[in-house]
């Protein structure tokens, strides 16, 4: 598709999608999410098109992703600020809902890279035991004493198992012989602590159970409070921030995403200037400064 077919897609969108929003959203947040949905499929439809051109290249098709989602991110701030006002925290939630899923593109439509799942915690939990058992089962000792040693192995391990982490991050892939594990964030605020507990247990678990994993960590926004501190302390996760994260990106992926960004988007020339204006007014339009 070309670009000016994609940017009618989704005009048209969310122009269609605030009629209906106004003839069947009783209340502003209902409108709020008729807008999203409605240009959100447009996307979809316009991202399955492109993805069953079997005729263009790696690069042009992930050029032509990336910019129907910026389009799609312009269209849906504009509308949803038209039904329902913007605030802090809806607009920085907001926009780190959608910077992480635009700074993954890269990796998924990557030649460089093979995307792989995150493994169950119950299965890990299960591999860790037998390797234990297999190694203990080299030594020599009288049943008594190995029917001790199962039973405090199998206590530790019932504790482990009862966790249940999740051991899912928002990417996996492999390059070369190194499992990466990657976790993006808009930004490290105060209400994190919750987040970084987790971040470090499942860090933990992939540094000292598994062989060649790297933990990496990409945050958004260059200034960060001391949360973000204590996973970089913590040696398990690698840590790059703002242009850190795209160098490493472009490493990683062999897209320069940081150059495609600088080229083709504006948030203050592409929204339109009402907009620009509140969200200067309400002290957002730092949150577009990708």
């Amino acid at each position: 598709m070309t670009r000016e077919e994609i940017f009618q897609v989704i005009k048209k969108a969310a122009q269609q999608s605030l009629d209906i929003a106004y003839q069947f959203g009783e209340t502003k947040e209902k409108r709020a999410g008729i807008v999203n949905t409605q240009i959100k499929n447009a996307e979809k439809t316009v991202v399955k098109k492109i993805t069953a051109d079997t005729a263009i290249s790696t690069q042009d098709r992930l050029d032509q992703i990336l910019y129907t989602s910026y389009q799609t991110y312009l269209a849906q701030l504009e509308t949803r600020n038209s039904v329902w006002q913007y605030e802090y925290m809806a607009f920085s939630r907001r926009i780190g809902e959608m910077w992480e899923p635009f700074a993954k593109l890269p990796f998924l439509y990557s030649d460089e890279v093979t995307l792989e799942s995150a493994p169950l915690y119950e299965t890990v939990i299960r591999r860790n035991e037998t390797e234990i058992k297999n190694y203990v089962s080299q030594f020599e000792m009288n049943e008594y004493d190995r029917g001790i040693i199962d039973e405090k192995f199998k206590s530790v391990f019932n504790i482990l198992e009862s966790e249940n982490t999740d051991l899912n991050m928002d990417l996996h892939f492999m390059k070369g012989s190194i499992h990466y594990v990657v976790d993006y964030k808009s930004g490290f605020n105060s209400n994190e602590k919750g987040n970084t507990n987790r971040l470090l247990r499942v860090a933990a678990i992939y540094s000292n159970w598994f062989e060649n994993y790297q933990n990496v960590l990409f945050v958004r926004q260059p200034v960060n409070n001391h949360y973000l501190e204590v996973l970089r302390a913590s040696k398990n996760w690698q840590v790059f921030i703002a242009d850190q994260a795209y160098e490493e990106i472009r490493r990683l992926s062999g897209f320069d995403l940081r150059h495609w960004m600088d080229v083709n988007m504006n948030w203050e020339r592409d929204l339109n200037e009402d907009f620009v204006h509140y969200l200067k007014r309400k002290e957002l339009f730092n949150y577009l400064n990708w």
